[in-house]
């Protein structure tokens, strides 16, 4: 059965950053529910999560940096969906060199004429 509480509730229970419950939320290790506008969290959901992904031998600030590292990849991950230039592809770097070799030689062509005048 379903333990729901907020995350500010979930996050003073448990002793976990709101911003990581949010950011685990996001990434759907956590069930979450939203009634009138407020994110309610399950607390049984949480205690699976934390139960699997459980790391023995791993000091708590180990942990810490652990989650700050999934934080960051997460707002990596954000920011490149919300780019608008997309990744080049194959076919734009092939003609920003072609183009880069055929000024290549049309420069090197100048010069040489000039040098034959």
């Amino acid at each position: 059965m379903a333990n729901w509480l907020t995350i500010k509730q979930l996050s003073e229970k448990r002793g976990i950053a709101e911003s990581t419950l949010r950011n685990w939320t996001n990434l759907g290790y956590i069930t979450s529910s939203t009634i009138d506008n407020i994110i309610m969290l399950d607390d049984d959901s949480l205690t699976s999560y934390l139960d699997t992904h459980q790391s023995k031998g791993l000091s708590k600030e180990s942990l810490e940096k652990l989650i700050k590292e999934k934080e960051m990849e997460y707002e990596i991950i954000l920011s490149r969906l919300n780019d608008p230039k997309p990744p080049p592809t194959a076919f734009s770097y092939h003609r920003a060199r072609t183009r880069a070799t055929d000024y290549q030689r049309h420069s090197t062509g100048n010069i040489l004429g000039h040098l034959h005048r």
